[in-house]
This record gives structure tokens, sequence and C-alpha cells, in this order.
């Protein structure tokens, strides 16, 4: 009788990963190609990175991201700057140290999700674009859109 069980999330994550690399060497074996290495320089980094921005002593910007292993990506989850320091660049100044992080870990891609009355604006002028977009999403009379820039 097939069971499904609540693992290890890290151990789960691991067994998977190494049976989609055998999975994808055979494949490319097939095909005629040489199975590339995962990319695995920034694993080291349990996935995660977070940074702030201080002026003066004071928080003023907060950047959330995370390193997807499997798509040798990493996702802006949550980029916040303080009202009162918007329009100073420390959005960018942000997103510009998780690039050169992310481009030393030899990392492809970076992908962000905002909203129309967020700040698809911002990304642009920071290099993203569009890749997809859904209309009254997340409620009516916006829309979600999900931008990606390459490395």
């Amino acid at each position: 009788m097939m069971q499904i069980l609540h693992t290890s999330y890290e151990a789960n994550k691991e067994a998977a990963l190494e049976g989609l690399e055998h999975y994808y060497a055979e494949a490319l074996e097939v095909a005629g190609e040489t199975a590339p290495e995962f990319p695995t320089a920034y694993q080291e980094v349990n996935g995660q990175v977070s940074l702030e921005a201080h002026n003066s002593g004071s928080t003023v910007g907060r950047l959330l991201a995370t390193y997807d292993d499997l798509t040798n990506s990493i996702r802006i989850d949550f980029l916040f700057v303080e009202k009162w320091q918007r329009g100073q660049n420390i959005g960018g100044l942000l997103i510009k140290h998780l690039e050169q992080d992310a481009r030393s870990k030899s990392v492809q891609m970076m992908f962000v999700d905002t909203t129309l009355a967020s700040a698809p604006d911002f990304y642009r002028k920071q290099g993203f674009e569009v890749i997809g977009q859904i209309e009254n999403y997340p409620v009516l009379g916006d829309t979600y859109i999900l931008m990606m820039k390459r490395l």
C-alpha cells in the first residue's frame, strides 16, 4: 500500500537533487550531449540572502532573496525601502549588491514578482523584463507581474 509521509525537507531535497542529476545525465547522454555539472557554488549560503541598507544609524531598506540550486537562479522575495528614503536609489543599490553576490556564485537568472500597483517601473530600471502577467490578481483591478533578469 502506498504511503505519503512527512519527512525532513533538507534530506528529501538532497535526495531529489541527486536523483534529478542522474536523470539529466542519462537523458543528455542519450541525446549525445555531455551532462553539465549541477551548480553547487552557492549551496553553502543555505539558499537565503538577507541584506539591509543603513543610513546614519537607521535601517532604511531591506532585501530578502532565495537561491534556487535546481534552476541556478535567485528570486527576490521582499524589497522594502522606508518611505522617507525612497527615490534615493537605495533599492537599486540593494539589488546591485545582490547581483554581484549572485554573479560571483555563477547564478544565471534573477526573478522578482510585483504588481502593477507596486513597482514594475522600478524593476525595469534595474534591467528586469516582464515574462508573464495575470490580470485582476491578486485583487480585482491589479495585475500580477513576473519579471526576470539575465545575469
